[in-house]
């Protein structure tokens, strides 16, 4: 009961709560696999923190799960019978992924990742070197709506998806601040994309995570280098489920690291945004999701009606807010340079803004001609 905190208070003791129930993890070998702590804030006012191992339940499925338990909690405040729900089995649903042939995908990861050896470098130099597998702190970010409508229209003039130009940004983000041109990543898939789902609401964990490859050439233009980010990924969606313990295991990048260190997760609307709109009326106060992930860097695109949201999620020790808050800038950048400049060479698109950038130039040239002027 915190009703009698005052609002600072209850916001230093809930922070302080959540670093102890990220600390303490959830322990498979050990019941529960979930957590759930309510907290009275006031007369009418709760808050909830839902903790559970990810292997229970991805996003979409916390999202279902939420939304039934506001279903039936609008249900018995107003007298009303308890609507029936039926949902496909995810018995069923490990029983056809354990029977499935992931030969082919093994095979098609193996020569995707021919030559990859070690996984590419994160941005700026990692401050601590032995990563915790927490997320330490996060930052947010959005394209206006009218940059979202611009986004929207660029991608359908262009037969391309959103996600392809959320995977193609980021790996050319990773890119430019490595210097190589040819990085490896993480793409995340529902799972439910499958034939077999069809997007049916499955309680449950499909996602998986797989690399995904960019290799810019030089000459290619934005647009190109979109095309080919778009079929990649049509043709990687075909082997979503393989294991990528098994992708890794196949790859000749040693067993000790990471197959890669960032992974791109995109989706059309968060969970508290989902909840909005199918239960407006009891969902009154925000909804806050946080994931712990093994990965250093975990960016979150999300594609809402009006707004394209990244947040970007950083583990002990890779950067600093300040880092961090300057790599969503200049992701963003990239994005909108992308779309106003489709005919620019994809390996040399700009990640500043033109003033920004115009003000460095002049300023690095002002220090070649001093350091270069005789004594």
């Amino acid at each position: 009961d915190w009703s009698k905190k005052t609002a600072e208070e209850r916001e230093e003791l809930f922070t302080h709560h959540l670093e102890g129930d990220r600390k303490q993890g959830v322990r498979l070998e050990q019941a529960p696999a979930m957590r759930v702590r309510c907290l009275l804030l006031g007369p009418s006012h709760w808050r909830l923190l839902w903790t559970f191992h990810q292997s229970l339940l991805d996003a979409p499925s916390s999202g279902l799960v939420l939304t039934r338990v506001f279903e039936v909690y609008e249900a018995l405040k107003s007298g009303q019978p308890v609507p029936a729900r039926t949902v496909p089995s995810y018995r069923e649903h490990l029983e056809w992924l354990s029977n499935e042939d992931h030969d082919r995908g093994r095979a098609f990861f193996s020569t995707a990742l021919a030559g990859f050896t070690e996984p590419t470098p994160l941005p700026f130099e990692l401050r601590n070197r032995s990563l915790q597998p927490t997320i330490a702190g996060r930052v947010k970010a959005s394209l206006s709506a009218e940059q979202t409508e611009q986004l929207r229209a660029f991608a359908k003039e262009r037969g391309v998806s959103l996600k392809a130009i959320a995977e193609f940004c980021w790996g050319l983000l990773l890119s430019r601040h490595c210097g190589e041109l040819d990085v490896v990543f993480g793409t995340t898939w529902s799972g439910r994309e499958s034939a077999r789902l069809k997007g049916e609401p499955m309680v449950g964990f499909t996602t998986n995570t797989t690399p995904l490859r960019l290799t810019l050439t030089r000459g290619e233009r934005v647009h190109e280098a979109l095309v080919r980010m778009h079929s990649q990924l049509s043709t990687v969606r075909e082997f979503m489920h393989t294991p990528l313990a098994q992708i890794h295991s196949n790859s000749s990048v040693p067993a000790s690291q990471h197959l890669f260190n960032s992974v791109v997760a995109t989706d059309h609307g968060t969970v508290a945004r989902q909840l909005e709109r199918k239960v407006p009326a009891v969902l009154s106060h925000s909804v806050r999701q946080r994931s712990l992930s093994g990965i250093p860097l975990l960016l979150s695109a999300h594609f809402e009606e009006d707004r394209m949201w990244v947040e970007l999620a950083h583990a002990d020790g890779t950067l600093t807010r300040e880092q961090a808050t300057r790599l969503l800038e200049q992701y963003l950048r990239l994005v909108m340079n992308a779309v106003e400049n489709p005919e620019a060479e994809a390996a040399t698109l700009r990640m500043l803004d033109e003033e920004i950038f115009g003000k460095l130039v002049t300023e690095q040239t002002e220090r070649e001609l001093v350091s270069g002027a005789p004594s």
